[in-house]
């Protein structure tokens, strides 16, 4: 039946073909789909070129105005990110980790289906078998992995987290000699629409997607100047910002080519607690930060104030002072508009 069923795929552009069979039960669908996937390795094999010793003219009529596509598939991205995974050496890399030849072609299946089309690992799943020819492209089967194999690539990836990202944090650099005097870090958070039990990262919280009802996970994030990713870490969503941040930099001396020099560092207001500049002072970092402190005092009553923007209903003026103790330059901004609301949010 799967034979006469596969002939039938092969076929079905012929007029006047008609189904041999109907398949409605359970066993009937997995034999469709088997039949359907064979045909099209089928007919992919048979589009490949052959060598003619001595071509015949063999002439046929096409219409132009009517084409049936059989299994439309991308292929535009995902020659982008080959190239891509290619050059990195990513392949090489698994390998190195111990991935065996399934898992290593797993993995990019895993990765470069989140970059093009990011979803769940049942999304990447179905986003493999039935609307990429990634597949093609890596000489690998995606039709025959199991969902269960990218689960478990997933977890496999994680486990491997720090030694890629500073794998790839080097190729990057060599690649394209990227600006690693500057890094920036910040935290976001992303939700999760179940309930999560058995994660207990997840907290409920403050949502920046205003979505209260749902369990989150912060994400910190290290980016250098070119604002490619250094490293990242998932936080419960209750962590403390400040408290993050010696665990983010500890190891970003791993993952520059020029460990001696040491980067800018740039952060909120939210991470840039006195003892997180502290800690910077100590580890001879430079840093760039919104501070926390309050200065009442209005720059355009200081000598050296600059007025950078003029509206006519709001003035924005500037200030640069030196801190005598610490050494610090401090750059004061104030604006009219700005100074009004907050009076307004102190008397409501």
């Amino acid at each position: 039946m799967l034979a006469a069923r596969i002939a039938q795929f092969l076929h079905r552009s012929e007029p006047h073909q008609t189904e041999l069979f109907a398949l409605a039960d359970d066993v009937g669908q997995l034999l469709e789909a088997a039949a359907e996937r064979y045909s099209g390795l089928i007919i992919a094999k048979l589009a490949q070129p052959m060598a003619i010793a001595t071509p015949e003219q063999d002439y046929h009529s096409v219409d132009i105005n009517h084409i049936d596509a059989v299994q439309a598939r991308s292929i535009g991205v995902e020659t982008l990110a080959c190239h891509a995974v290619t050059h990195l050496q990513l392949d090489q890399k698994l390998t190195a980790l111990g991935f065996n030849k399934i898992d290593a072609a797993a993995a990019p299946g895993s990765i470069i289906g989140r970059m093009i089309s990011p979803g769940s690992e049942l999304q990447t799943h179905d986003w493999l078998q039935s609307r990429t020819c990634l597949g093609e492209l890596l000489d690998h089967d995606y039709g025959s992995t199991s969902l269960t194999r990218l689960y478990t690539i997933s977890d496999t990836l994680l486990k491997h987290q720090a030694a890629l990202e500073a794998f790839l944090a080097v190729q990057e650099q060599t690649l394209f000699d990227l600006n690693r005097s500057i890094v920036l870090y910040d935290l976001t958070n992303t939700y999760f629409e179940g309930q999560c039990a058995q994660n207990p990262k997840a907290q409920f919280g403050r949502s920046k997607e205003k979505l209260k009802c749902c369990p989150l996970v912060t994400l910190g994030l290290v980016l250098d100047g070119d604002v490619f990713p250094l490293s990242s870490q998932l936080f419960p969503n209750n962590a403390s910002e400040p408290a993050t941040l010696a665990l983010m930099l500890d190891g970003l001396p791993g993952k520059n080519p020029l460990p001696s020099e040491k980067p800018v560092i740039i952060m909120d207001a939210g991470i840039a607690s006195a003892d997180n500049i502290a800690w910077l002072i100590e580890r001879g970092y430079l840093y760039l930060v919104v501070s926390r402190e309050r200065d009442v005092q209005d720059p355009g009553d200081q000598n050296n104030a600059v007025l950078v923007r003029d509206t006519g209903q709001n003035k924005v003026s500037v200030y640069r002072r030196v801190d005598a103790e610490t050494g610090e330059t401090r750059l004061y901004c104030y604006s009219d508009q700005k100074a009004k609301k907050e009076q307004a949010i102190r008397n409501r």
